[in-house]
């Protein structure tokens, strides 16, 4: 029966090739663009799972009350690492500092090469189960010690065994290679994280992080749960301490509303759960990896539908061959199992197609998402929901032509009087089809307008003024102190190019900003404000090379030694300042930055319209520009 069922299918299917190839190309399309997005939302729901101690570890992160408002801080003083280890032993297995993941040149001989890495707590290599290929968890317990990613020392020692050898960090730190590391994975926090150097060789060598200051909100801590508490109980422990930590991080802020308040975000938030409201976590990327998967779920319902309005569209040419079946004897739940089979064959065939069709097409999807996902051959789970996936769609898709089809009374059918489903059944089993046919639209519709939508979005989010201009300006990283003090000699020869039409220097590149800080007060400013203003030095020249959109004021002038006394704002800044015009007004800052922590005057010169610096959905930060630049930043031109 069997043989005669799949001959029966084969024949169908080639004497209607155009009906087969839509058929089964239609369905092939709908599962393998339903793949794809499985494996996408499998991937972001598995972030960060590479770690074996995924479930333990968290990051200590802050809120702090600005404008009214909770903001969530990643940074924290490094003083508070101390306060942790000696007074919250019993809640955490591990404490683990560590420095921003931020850019170094790694150089080995001749070799150079920009790479991003952290300046960690030697616990953390336990702490993050990372798979050594050289060397231990204890490499970093050496304090001249460097643990390079696999790739990285392929790079800089090329086939030579790099244990041991000598590494330049930037231009001042020697350091020794104590371990390698595979790779991690695109799908966790760390995936670009080139290098792990030692922190205690890192102090050593910046002094200045030791200062007991705790306005110095410049590093992370990571910590791992005693195996006797969880991240509710560790968090509220931190916020309930009668240590004296609030009082030492806000000595410069009276209102007790204010106050920072630590709690721990856990690493399976991370990722989705990252949309900070009002200090607490709320859904951030989870919510779009749902509506991915919506999306997902209609193009696969829209080719089931697609299937069953062409088999049941076929049911006049079908109807004959139902009637002669039933005449010579065949059984309606075998006609039911012939076309099951025939649902089958062709969800089978469509699936095989679609499985070549996304492994033809993942390495496009993975550069055009970001991610380095691989369909999981190996993997029995894959195929047993790949079976599932094929019986549950062909179930879904045969079941409405099997059970009418099968339905039709011979002697009607072979009378010519009962050749389709108006005929045969009336207007109610012509129903379901229509409902189909309206449903196929109706998504279809919708989901053409969403896409409208979503590149409405994404061409204002490209067309957006952002406050500057893009054309011709190229950034060049100071990442070393070869370039500190020559700003002057590099601008010179710039220019004698002549394709160079300005060079100026600045603390952060145009599109991120490095320092924030706190302390401000003006005349009128409301009882209780405590904003975050973002800081960043520029040279002068800055103005003409980004090309500043003044509203207000005048720019920098080194004709002027007053200005070193005064800065430039943007309108979020002038905004929160409660003034119409506030060029001229004198507006105090009072920073631990800031020599015998003093206050100082400063005058506003001038007011710029707001620059997209960080993400385009966020709001832009109150900013500050200072006129003498710092010894770290980056030069414009």
């Amino acid at each position: 029966m069997l043989k005669s069922y799949l001959k029966i299918i084969f024949r169908n299917l080639w004497k209607n090739k155009g009906y087969s190839a839509i058929n089964i190309g239609g369905l092939a399309i709908g599962m393998g663009v339903a793949m794809l997005i499985g494996l996408w939302i499998y991937d972001e729901l598995s972030f960060n799972r590479y770690f074996g101690n995924y479930g333990r570890i968290g990051q200590i992160l802050q809120n702090r009350v600005e404008h009214g408002e909770k903001k969530t801080w990643f940074s924290l003083p490094v003083p508070y690492v101390e306060e942790l280890k000696t007074h919250y032993a019993a809640n955490f297995k591990r404490i683990v500092a560590s420095t921003q993941t931020g850019e170094n040149i790694l150089t080995a001989g001749d070799t150079k090469l920009s790479c991003k890495g952290h300046f960690i707590e030697p616990e953390a290599l336990e702490m993050f189960t990372v798979c050594m290929v050289k060397g231990s968890w204890a490499a970093l317990h050496d304090q001249q010690g460097i643990v390079l990613s696999r790739s990285t020392a392929g790079s800089l020692f090329g086939k030579a065994d790099p244990m041991n050898k000598i590494v330049k960090i930037d231009t001042d730190l020697n350091v020794k290679v104590t371990g390698i590391y595979e790779d991690f994975p695109q799908n966790t926090r760390f995936s670009d994280v080139q290098f792990m150097a030692s922190w205690d060789y890192f102090l050593n060598k910046n002094r200045w992080m030791k200062d007991k200051k705790w306005d110095n909100h410049a590093i992370w801590i990571f910590t791992e749960l005693a195996d006797n508490t969880d991240f509710e109980t560790a968090s509220r422990a931190i916020r309930l301490s009668e240590l004296n930590v609030i009082r030492k991080m806000d000595d410069m802020r009276e209102e007790a509303g204010t106050r920072p308040e630590m709690w721990i975000h856990p690493m399976k938030d991370w990722h989705l759960y990252s949309d900070f409201r009002n200090g607490v976590a709320g859904e951030g990327a989870v919510k779009y990896v749902w509506m991915v998967g919506l999306i997902g779920f209609f193009v696969l319902l829209l080719a089931c539908i697609n299937f069953v309005n062409l088999s049941t569209a076929r049911s006049e040419k079908r109807a004959r061959e139902v009637g002669v079946r039933k005449a010579i004897g065949s059984m309606r739940m075998q006609l039911v199992g012939q076309f099951f089979s025939e649902s089958l064959l062709v969800v089978v065939l469509s699936f095989v197609v679609a499985l070549v069709g996304v492994a033809l097409s993942l390495p496009w999807f993975n550069n055009l998402a970001a991610k380095q996902m691989v369909i999981p051959w190996a993997n029995a789970y894959f195929w047993f929901c790949s079976a599932g996936f094929v019986l549950v769609t062909s179930v879904l898709a045969g079941s409405y032509p099997a059970i009418y089809l099968t339905s039709f009374q011979p002697v009607k059918v072979l009378k010519g009087s009962g050749g389709s489903l108006r005929t045969h059944f009336g207007r109610f089993g012509y129903t379901p089809r229509q409902v189909l046919v309206i449903l196929q639209f109706t998504i279809s519709v919708t989901l053409i307008i969403c896409t409208g939508i979503v590149y409405k979005q994404i061409r204002f989010a490209r067309e957006r003024p952002v406050g500057y201009s893009r054309d011709g300006l190229l950034m060049i990283p100071m990442k070393t102190t070869d370039f500190y003090g020559k700003t002057d000699i590099i601008r010179t020869e710039l220019k004698n190019t002549g394709v160079v039409e300005e060079v100026a220097e600045s603390q952060s590149p145009i599109t991120g900003v490095w320092s924030s800080n706190e302390g401000f007060s003006w005349k009128g400013m409301p009882e209780g404000l405590a904003e975050t203003f973002a800081t960043l030095t520029v040279s002068p020249e800055y103005a003409k090379t980004v090309g500043w959109e003044f509203v207000s004021g005048r720019n920098f002038s080194k004709d002027f030694a007053s200005d070193t006394s005064g800065f430039i704002i943007n309108e979020s800044a002038a905004r929160l300042l409660g003034v119409s015009d506030p060029v001229g007004m004198v507006v105090s800052w009072k920073s631990q930055w800031m020599t015998d922590n003093i206050q100082k005057q400063f005058t506003v010169l001038g007011v710029v319209k707001d620059m997209v610096m960080e993400s385009p959905f966020a709001p832009v930060k109150p900013t500050v520009f200072f006129s003498s630049v710092l010894p770290t930043g980056s030069i414009s031109n």
